[in-house]
């Protein structure tokens, strides 16, 4: 079935789709994956599946960081459509639709902005952030408290003194010995808690997860993630890392792409899982936001407009998904309106975004807010032929 006449189906109420997994990957680069052209083989699962489904080439991010790309994907909507301030007021999750189509929904992840603290628990069975788990991790112990404080005090003695070159050699010295521990939950913690979920389900479900790997701190130490790329890096060179600079990037990317095939293999993993057990399950792959590693200067992911960070990837395979590769422009709003036809649920009237086998429109936005730029935007326009 090619895409054209799954969407007529769609329309007419007769898709086959029992399951819909949506998973999300926290700052994956287009540019780092195998279907899109780059010559590391760190998605070869995802290529695979890449290559008996749908891909779309150019598929941005309505928002360049988490918070402000989020509402898109699960709401179908623009992150200042309640202003400056982004938060989920107002807006209806896709979750929320479903669970009130009897559809058993759930979302796990481990990432701060996404959890129920701002409200990302609305409409889901099932919901582990990992939240209290990450409290327990984190609460810092009174000797620990102590350090840091000691180390803050050196630290602006030193600055007062212009003592930068041993302020930095500091904390060079302090990132070798202490090598900061991940701050959220692993793709193999995920994957284990999708896969427990999914075993005593036996009707409809949503699945939403989300891998944090790829998110800074860039390390691999003391995990179990194979070094493909990185296996050169010494405890010292990781150390450097830790505080980015441009000198590092090449190590960066090394370990960026070790990480990338890990979170592969957890996709594979769960994939085979649910295709023993759950064969009608379409699963959509695809990111928040990308990442910028000092492509145009800079590092992260803020209020920055470029392609490293906007162009994301998406593919999408199942049972009823053509093999094609579609080039028309969408953007992260048409992912909710998309899993509701899987379902053959109408989206609601104010959602923006269109299902992703229908026609695309004419312009992409992506906007967000910060406190020095309370109202950025980015509008990519097609040129029209």
């Amino acid at each position: 079935m090619d895409n054209k006449e799954q969407y007529e189906r769609e329309n007419r109420g007769e898709m086959p789709v029992k399951n819909v997994i949506l998973i999300t990957i926290d700052c994956l680069r287009t540019d780092h994956v195998g279907c899109y052209g780059y010559s590391r083989n760190t998605t070869p699962f995802i290529d695979a599946l890449a290559s008996k489904g749908t891909v779309f080439t150019h598929f941005f991010a309505n928002g360049p960081f988490t918070s402000a790309a989020f509402p898109a994907i699960l709401s179908s909507s623009y992150a200042l459509d309640n202003g400056k301030v982004i938060s989920l007021k107002g807006r209806t999750l896709v979750s929320e639709i479903l669970q009130r189509e009897g559809i058993t929904t759930a979302g796990i992840h481990s990432n701060l902005y996404l959890s129920s603290q701002f409200g990302y628990d609305r409409g889901f069975d099932y919901f582990e952030d990992f939240l209290n788990n990450a409290k327990s991790k984190r609460s810092p112990s009174g000797l620990k408290i102590l350090a840091e404080k000691i180390n803050d005090e050196i630290n602006t003695i030193l600055k007062k003194k212009n003592f930068i070159p041993l302020l930095q050699k500091k904390s060079l010295l302090k990132n070798c010995i202490l090598l900061r521990s991940i701050p959220y939950s692993s793709a193999e913690e995920i994957t284990k808690y999708a896969v427990k979920w999914s075993n005593n389900i036996s009707s409809s479900f949503f699945l939403w997860i989300h891998y944090m790997d790829l998110h800074e701190p860039y390390v691999i130490l003391n995990t179990n993630i194979p070094q493909t790329y990185s296996k050169s890096l010494s405890r010292f060179s990781q150390s450097k890392v830790i505080t980015p600079t441009k000198k590092s990037t090449y190590d960066i990317f090394n370990i960026y792409d070790d990480k990338l095939r890990y979170i592969d293999s957890q996709i594979q993993l769960l994939h085979t899982h649910i295709e023993k057990e759950k064969k009608d399950t379409v699963m959509i792959i695809s990111s928040d936001h990308g990442q910028e590693i000092f492509d145009h200067g800079n590092f992260g992911h803020r209020a920055r407009y470029y392609e490293e960070i906007l162009h994301i990837p998406l593919i999408i395979s199942g049972p009823i998904i053509g093999k094609e590769v579609i080039n028309r422009m969408y953007s992260q709003v048409d992912i909710s309106p998309t899993i509701l036809s899987f379902f053959t649920i109408s989206p609601p009237p104010h959602y923006c975004g269109l299902s992703l086998f229908s026609e695309s429109k004419k312009m992409i936005i992506s906007e967000s807010s910060e406190p020095k730029d309370l109202n950025s935007k980015f509008e990519h326009e097609l040129n029209k032929k």
